[in-house]
């Protein structure tokens, strides 16, 4: 059978920048950093230091920048979360590298309550519902992402990966 790049061909947005090809030809002896995103809803795989990752409490770091960010767990069940998490990193000055001869297998699965209630079905009455949950991700993702531009802002931290030239913005009413 054939691997490829998870949902490639469904959402492309989500992996390319990790640019698959430049992956399996990267030697194992070093790490390819990813200079820039080319969408704004890229949601790699992540590989994140625990310490000093809470972006509500003051950093006890007296270097701020990337290690402010953690995933909130206003973000469990499904939407946003990912694409959020990932943009807040990006926004607080963290860089991203490709880790050479690593990957993980995705295993299809039914979606899950939370997914449905997001993409705004009703599981009860399997229907269309008020995508209420969706409009409330929407607005924290945003928020979220403000706060993790400010936080760069104050610190002086340059952003170390940009939307690459060209690239794909976030468009906030496509989710």
């Amino acid at each position: 059978g054939r691997c490829r790049a998870f949902h490639s061909l469904r959402f492309p947005a989500g992996h390319s920048s990790t640019n698959t090809t430049a992956w399996l030809q990267q030697r194992s002896s070093t790490l390819r950093r990813i200079s820039c995103v080319r969408s704004e809803s890229y949601e790699p795989y992540l590989i994140l230091p625990t310490a000093n990752l809470n972006p509500t409490t003051p950093n006890p770091n007296p270097n701020p920048g990337p290690s402010r960010f953690k995933f909130d767990d206003a973000f469990s069940g499904y939407g946003l979360n990912k694409i959020t998490f990932v943009q807040a990193l990006l926004h607080s000055g963290f860089a991203l590298y490709a880790v050479p001869e690593n990957f993980l297998f995705h295993v299809p699965h039914k979606a899950s309550a939370a997914r449905l209630d997001f993409e705004g079905w009703d599981s009860q009455a399997c229907q269309r519902s008020t995508r209420r949950q969706r409009a409330i991700m929407r607005e924290y993702a945003r928020r979220y992402i403000q706060r993790a531009e400010s936080l760069l802002a104050e610190s002086g931290v340059p952003r170390r990966t940009l939307l690459c030239e060209g690239g794909e913005r976030l468009h906030w009413d496509a989710y």
